[in-house]
């Protein structure tokens, strides 16, 4: 499996792709607490799934399962994986990140600044892949689309053989990532949001 196996998301289809988003992490612990569903249109929870797929569509890769988006992912260097403000800015992810209230803004960086540095530390020096996303609507849930997205992603990534790094706040899915080669090497509690976090890599496999 490669990402030549999948649709690769483009610009016209991006609020598309946010609802996929919105609808695959409609249970999500952490979503319920940095960012709750506030009206019928989601509109904090659109801005946020806005910047990753801006994200990754200027700087690393955005692909779904088909061209009916029954599920997608993004993934980028891990150079990359910090979403600076100079990068939000030129990959146009900044205006949804100012539209989302300051309370989520809040939340949110008390989870970027808890698991930035364990990344950092625990890649330190290494050139790898960062999994920004990855999710599938609920509808299609237990089809094999989520294996089939992480099967491009680290086949991609054994190719090149370098290793693969995620996160997660759903203990639920540890076994799912642990199928397609993960390991946890650190499990964190988020402060104030009293939420764990299990941080995960995936080395490259020899053919």
């Amino acid at each position: 499996m490669s990402p030549d196996h999948l649709h690769p998301i483009g610009e016209s289809e991006i609020q598309a792709a946010v609802d996929v988003l919105i609808d695959s992490f409609q249970d999500d612990p952490l979503w319920r607490v940095a960012i709750p569903a506030d009206d019928d249109q989601n509109r904090g929870r659109r801005a946020f799934f806005e910047c990753p797929l801006r994200y990754g569509l200027t700087y690393g890769k955005v692909y779904a399962s088909s061209p009916a988006l029954e599920g997608l992912a993004v993934w980028v260097p891990g150079r990359l994986a910090n979403m600076s403000f100079w990068r939000m800015l030129r990959c146009g992810a900044i205006r949804a990140a100012l539209a989302m209230e300051k309370e989520s803004v809040r939340k949110l960086k008390i989870l970027s600044d808890t698991v930035t540095p364990d990344r950092k530390r625990h890649m330190k020096d290494r050139n790898y892949w960062y999994v920004m996303v990855i999710g599938v609507r609920t509808a299609h849930q237990g089809q094999g689309i989520g294996s089939r997205l992480m099967q491009a992603i680290t086949a991609a990534c054994d190719a090149a053989g370098e290793p693969v790094y995620l996160e997660t706040e759903t203990e639920a899915n540890l076994p799912f990532y642990a199928r397609h080669g993960f390991e946890v090497i650190e499990r964190v509690m988020l402060p104030e949001l009293e939420l764990p976090m299990w941080e995960m890599v995936r080395e490259p496999h020899r053919a």
